[in-house]
Parts: C-alpha cells; sequence; structure tokens
C-alpha cells in the first residue's frame, strides 16, 4: 500500500480479507514471528485467540438480544474490530483506536476494504483517552478488548470505566515473567499482588492477573465474574462479565486471597486474605512462602465454554490447537487452585514420569478430583495432598 512507507500483503483471516505489514519482515522461523518488529503490530500466530474471541463475542451479542458497543483501543491492523463486523450479528458500532498513524491509516482501509464502514470505524488516539472518552452512561462499551504489547496494567482502570453494566472486559498480557515470578518485583508494582514461584507458573499468573482486574472493578464499585482465562504460547487472555453494584464487588473480593506454598515439599494452598493459614509446610515444616493476592475461583464459566466450544466447532478455520485447549478446558477442574507437574514429582522420588492418564485415574480411583489442565502438558489438576500424588506415583511405577 503506497503512502505508509513499509510493503504489505493480502491475508484471509475468518471473513476478513486484510492488508498487513509484509510478514517475511518479521518472520523469525517456519512457525516464529517477532511483531515488535513489524511497522503496525500483527501476529498471525494469535488467529487462535481472536478465533475464541469473535465466538465469545457471538454469544455475548445473541444473550444480551439488543445491538452492542464494541471497542478496542489497541487496533493494530485493525483484524480484531474488522472480524467482530463481519462475523458477529447484532454489533450496532465497532470503534477502535491506535496511537499510531500508519495503524490508523492501515485499519481504515481494511474497514473499506471488507465493507463494514456502515458499523466500524477508526481514529488516532491513546488507549487510556480513548477509555476515558466513552466512560460516561449512554457512551460505554458492552464489549471491551485491551491488547497491547506487553502489560493491560497501565490500561485496566480506564477499561473498566468504560464497561456498560454486564459487558464484557477481555484482556491479554505478554509479560508472563512478571507475572508467573521470574522478575516478582515488576508483578507487584503492576498487577498489585506479588508472585512467587510455585510449580504451576503460568496459572498464578492468571490468577494474579484476573486479582488485578477484580481489584479494579470492585474500586469502582463493580463485580468482576471470569468467563474464560487461560495461557496460550507467549502470552495470557482473559474474559470478565463487569457488573455494577457494591454487593457484587465484595462478592468478588471473598474470591480473592493468598497463595502459601512450600517448594520443597510442592505443598500450597491457597487462603482469604481474612485468614493468616498456616505458618510452615505441614508436610516438611519449612517456612511457606506467601504470594498473592490471587484469584481463587473458577477460571471460566461452564456454560459460556460449553457456547464457545459450540460456536468455534462449527468454524471451518478454526485452529486445531486452540481446539484442544478448549476440550482440556471443558474437562478441567479449574476450582481447584494449582496443579502438579509430574515430571518433577517423578524425579523427586527417583522414578520415571508416569503417563498422566494413568495417574488421573488413579487419583480419581483414591476418591480425588483429578484432571488435566492447559497450562501444562505434563500437569494434573487434583484437590490431593503431596503425600497422595506420591503414593499414586509409586504404585504406578511397580507396575
Amino acid at each position: 500500500m503506497e503512502g505508509l512507507g513499509f510493503e504489505t500483503e493480502e491475508v484471509v483471516e475468518g471473513s476478513a480479507r486484510l492488508l498487513v505489514p509484509r510478514l517475511e519482515s518479521y518472520r523469525a522461523g517456519p512457525r516464529e514471528y517477532i511483531p515488535s518488529r513489524a511497522p503496525v503490530f500483527y501476529n498471525p500466530l494469535m488467529k487462535g485467540a481472536r478465533d475464541v474471541a469473535v465466538g465469545l463475542l457471538q454469544i455475548h451479542a445473541a444473550m444480551r438480544g439488543r445491538g452492542l458497543r464494541y471497542g478496542e483501543p489497541f487496533a493494530g491492523v485493525g483484524v480484531r474490530g474488522v472480524r467482530a463486523a463481519l462475523e458477529v450479528h447484532g454489533l450496532d458500532e465497532v470503534l477502535m483506536a491506535d496511537i499510531d498513524p500508519r495503524a490508523v491509516r492501515l485499519t481504515q482501509t481494511n474497514i473499506e476494504r471488507n465493507n463494514v464502514g456502515r458499523v466500524a470505524d477508526v481514529g488516532l488516539s491513546e488507549a487510556d483517552l480513548f477509555d476515558i472518552r466513552h466512560s460516561a452512561p449512554g457512551e460505554r462499551f458492552d464489549y471491551l478488548d485491551i491488547d497491547p504489547f506487553g502489560s493491560p496494567a497501565p490500561y485496566i482502570d480506564a477499561a473498566v470505566q468504560a464497561v456498560s453494566n454486564r459487558g464484557v472486559l477481555a484482556f491479554t498480557a505478554t509479560d508472563m515473567a512478571a507475572l508467573c515470578g521470574r522478575h516478582s518485583w515488576a508483578g507487584l508494582r503492576r498487577y498489585g499482588g506479588l508472585p512467587i514461584r510455585t510449580p504451576f507458573p503460568k496459572e498464578f499468573g492468571v490468577r494474579l492477573l484476573l486479582y488485578a482486574v477484580v481489584a479494579s472493578a470492585a474500586k469502582q464499585g463493580m463485580g468482576a465474574k471470569p468467563i474464560l482465562a487461560y495461557t496460550e504460547r507467549h502470552y495470557a487472555r482473559g474474559y470478565v462479565l463487569l457488573a455494577r453494584g457494591v454487593s457484587r464487588a465484595n462478592e468478588a473480593l471473598r474470591i480473592v486471597g493468598l497463595l502459601q506454598a512450600c517448594s520443597r515439599a510442592h505443598y500450597w494452598n491457597g487462603v482469604p486474605r481474612r485468614s493468616l493459614g498456616l505458618q510452615r509446610c505441614p508436610v516438611c515444616d519449612s517456612n511457606l512462602l506467601v504470594g498473592g493476592p490471587i484469584w481463587l475461583g473458577p477460571l471460566y464459566d461452564q456454560d459460556w465454554l460449553r457456547s464457545i466450544m459450540e460456536r468455534t466447532e462449527a468454524a471451518k478455520d478454526f485452529s486445531p490447537e486452540t481446539r484442544r485447549l478448549l476440550q482440556t478446558l471443558s474437562k478441567e477442574e479449574t476450582g481447584i487452585v494449582g496443579h502438579h507437574n509430574l515430571d518433577e514429582d517423578a524425579s523427586a522420588l527417583g522414578r520415571p514420569p508416569p503417563k498422566k492418564e494413568d495417574v488421573i485415574l488413579a487419583l480419581r480411583k483414591m476418591g480425588y478430583k483429578a484432571s488435566q489442565t492447559c497450562f501444562s502438558p505434563r500437569g494434573v489438576r487434583s484437590n490431593c495432598g503431596p503425600k497422595a500424588l506420591e503414593e499414586a506415583i509409586l504404585r504406578l511405577s511397580h507396575r
């Protein structure tokens, strides 16, 4: 496209035909891109996440039974908003913005190429300013998606204000080192909770991210309920339903708390903030680390997830990887905080790691809840303690 100062090419995603920066200019490998090197942000490997977003938005529009307003302050090439305008019935307005004039021009071009100008528009704006301009009653969005490059933390407060009652806030985080405990001070500064090292770093990161959203909503007299939250590749992704009311805010805050963990014995326990809990590990008597606050509740809503799966199953070009992710989530006991890593636990016992499916079955026979987890290919989520898991691994290793 002339006038942008960089080469473009056409890609097809969902129902949209889009101009994007030439992919070869920031390709790092056969299945690897470095979007930060692109003149306007576009990551082809995030298509699965965008498929899920479209499916969830379709459900939201059908449930509300009226026209919805869609907002997106980080437009990039406009792929999310254009796809929403094309694929979601019941959207009255799709408003996008970006701080980069080249992104605005490219998004406007993609709006015109896909003939969605009747509902979609884009403007030049900083993200928080875009949200604040739409924070008054009657101006708020029924669905707002914040997908910055890096941390969403600086934008959460303004985004919450721009979401209508019973509206959905979607958000992406790529600063996983801060969320998962490798950069604890950065996590504390950004999200208001202390990340610690655990056997389930990605899950801890998602729960810390959810806490930040719940706390922000509560400050503004709103309750936040997770609809879906997960990690894939290099990012964490979450969707929450926001509802106005102090009682709803209080209800959400009751489901946040601290995590006490012992790395030596692979023990952990989530405790409400009003409870001090244990001071020493009940397995090995070591001092317990304390992290958080984090969200201690379920990471998805079963009804929403079932509906999303039905929508995405009908999509012909939906990525197999994301189908498997949703299938795993549908069977996961995410009301249980944390999951075990079989390779680490078996190694600590000096045993070869058993099959994940065998361990799940063994724990269920012992009377515990157990499932696989989307956060680790070798993870087992269970309400058993470390001793019960040790027993299951030893039994299986002696077969």
